[in-house]
């Protein structure tokens, strides 16, 4: 059986690879790149499969591998997809499926890029070359100038103290591991991560991905995992384009617009936020009831339950066995089943009703929509390129965002068109005391992002209008003699120069907001610090494993934030001559 487990030696080995070739190219290496690449790349490829299959099935899954290299089998082989995690299946929704699948692939994406930029040539930013020594003169006669005792040798002494820091850091992590599994073996306390693989024996709902008390506490992991990076995720979105707008009206020449701007920023930023979160949570329940739901266009609903609306299904509603059908109407009940019956119009109904009561938002055919998507992207990437050096040469330019939007929305519906690809949209209807059908987001959620939201674009804003303040005045007189609206002076001109002094900063607000996101339990919604920080390690008694897992994943999710805001301010920074 396929586990999650079983991807993490080739990620290993892929970034071997990668360390392997530009340290050889570094280096100096004789042999030609291609060559290097090949050799260590094989080499690293074996014994990074060898060494992460045995650790991983060795401790975690506490079997032995059948084999060295472990061949996992294609996630998209049946309709039915199943997120296979290390215990057993976890069904998950659509939605959670393309999330947690997305790191991944951005992942692969930039370990490609980082090496094929040294492979062909191209500059890459994380690496720099080695110092030339040159110039001082004793490099070039051959030897390093220190002919004495190896004390005064500077190399001999940089290679001797990272041994020994190398080391004390290895021994003290030893120290620390070591005397913390002597005291839960004194205390009677089984260590290490078996217990994820037992029943959660509580819910997880309210976010994206629905999980039931028989369910393992993997299962309450990953989705507490799926609500966390939901919440940064939209949230640092919501925040960046509220704060702009803040900022930029904190530097208005209406007064009242730039007096109003000002009370925002220093209203919110000064109330703890947890407060805040509080306060929005208690506005929204106060909604009206589901049958008195505020209605836009008659298909997005608004109530104390949360923002319900329609939902698009891609592809067929997949073919059920006899024995799948049998297996969910025995789970089912009686009762249970007698209402499928009704609603279905009858026993004959009921293997469509079934059908399309487990039918994924992405169904059969609908690999045509992501092809159709990253051909339409590539398409634009290509044609924005176009542009700018049309624009470089010429000075004309081009409707970019137009043609943009245009061939991301409209291309892949045409190519759905043609390849017969079923699109269903499902309205969602009011039947009882509730809804049915469609789409919705909690309450909880949605007080959540807002507060969070609405603080953090307080600090954004102060961010940005010191970025601002910081370009000269006289790009902006500049932008004014060529004729530039004060829009367009703002947007082409000032902001890229004020985002140099905006974004070292604004990573730190980013950072900031996905740890506050651990506040989520106060108003009911469960993610990483509900799930495996909390409820779970209250009922296991692991504390130690549970809160490792909790810090891992925010030092993770707050490196990569790092990782890529520091790239892109290399990106943007001025180049000097």
């Amino acid at each position: 059986m396929t586990h999650f487990a079983d991807y993490i030696p080739y990620v290993a080995c892929l970034l071997a690879i990668v360390t392997f070739n530009n340290r050889a190219q570094q280096a100096g290496n004789p042999l030609p790149s291609s060559l290097t690449f090949a050799i260590s790349g094989g080499a690293a490829f074996l014994i990074g499969a060898w060494i992460g299959n045995w650790i991983i099935y060795w401790y975690f899954l506490g079997i032995q591998p059948a084999n060295i290299l472990p061949h996992p089998d294609t996630v998209f082989s049946t309709p039915d997809w199943k997120w296979v995690p290390i215990c057993d299946p976890v069904r998950v929704s659509s939605l959670a499926k393309t999330l947690l699948v997305t790191p991944g692939c951005l992942l692969g994406i930039a370990c490609a890029m980082f090496a094929w930029n040294r492979q062909y040539g191209l500059e890459n930013r994380f690496i720099r070359p080695p110092p030339d020594y040159s110039k001082f003169g004793v490099v070039a006669a051959g030897h390093g100038g220190f002919e004495g005792s190896l004390i005064n040798n500077p190399k001999v002494r940089s290679v001797v103290t990272q041994i020994v820091v190398i080391g004390s850091v290895a021994l003290l992590f030893y120290f620390i591991v070591a005397n913390t599994a002597h005291n839960l073996d004194r205390l009677g306390i089984a260590s290490g991560f078996k217990f994820l693989c037992d029943p959660a024996r509580y819910d997880v709902t309210g976010g994206f991905m629905p999980v039931s008390s028989t369910e393992t506490h993997w299962a309450a992991f990953t989705a507490g995992l799926l609500n966390t990076f939901v919440v940064a995720v939209f949230g640092c979105i919501a925040a960046t384009i509220l704060g702009v707008i803040i900022g930029v009206l904190r530097l208005s020449n209406n007064w009242i617009v730039s007096k109003l701007a000002a009370v925002y920023v220093e209203t919110l930023r000064n109330i703890p936020v947890l407060l805040q979160i509080l306060f929005w949570y208690g506005i929204f329940i106060l909604l009206p009831a589901p049958r008195q739901s505020l209605k836009i266009f008659d298909t997005f609903y608004l109530n104390n339950r949360g923002f319900l609306g329609p939902k698009l299904f891609v592809g067929d509603a997949p073919v059920l066995s006899a024995e799948q059908q049998a297996t969910m109407i025995s789970e089912m009940g009686d009762v249970k089943y007698q209402r499928l019956v009704e609603e279905a119009g009858g026993e004959e109904n009921v293997a469509a009703a079934l059908a399309e009561s487990v039918r994924p938002v992405f169904g059969d055919g609908s690999s045509v929509l992501f092809i159709s998507l990253i051909v339409a992207f590539f398409a634009v990437w290509f044609y924005r390129r176009w542009a700018r050096k049309r624009q470089e040469a010429t000075g004309q330019q081009s409707p970019v965002f137009l043609v943009s939007a245009g061939t991301i929305i409209l291309f892949p519906i045409l190519c759905l068109l043609i390849a017969g690809t079923t699109l269903e949209l499902q309205h969602t209807e009011l039947k009882g005391f509730n809804f049915v059908g469609g789409t919705s987001i909690s309450v909880s959620f949605v007080a959540l992002w807002f507060a969070l939201s609405v603080y953090t674009a307080a600090f954004i804003a102060e961010i940005v209008r010191a970025g601002i303040l910081a370009v000269p005045y006289g790009q902006t007189e500049a932008s004014y003699a060529l004729g530039l609206r004060p829009g367009q002076a703002m947007r082409l001109n000032i902001l890229p120069q004020a985002l140099r002094v905006i974004v070292p900063p604004l990573t730190s607000q980013y950072l900031n907001l996905t740890k506050n996101s651990s506040l989520a339990q106060v108003v009911g919604f469960l993610e990483i610090v509900g799930t495996i920080g909390g409820i779970t390690l209250n009922q296991t008694g692991q504390a130690v494993e549970c809160i490792v897992i909790t810090m891992a994943v925010y030092l993770i999710i707050s490196l990569v934030i790092s990782v890529f805001m520091n790239w892109y301010n290399k990106r943007i920074a001025l180049v000097e001559r």
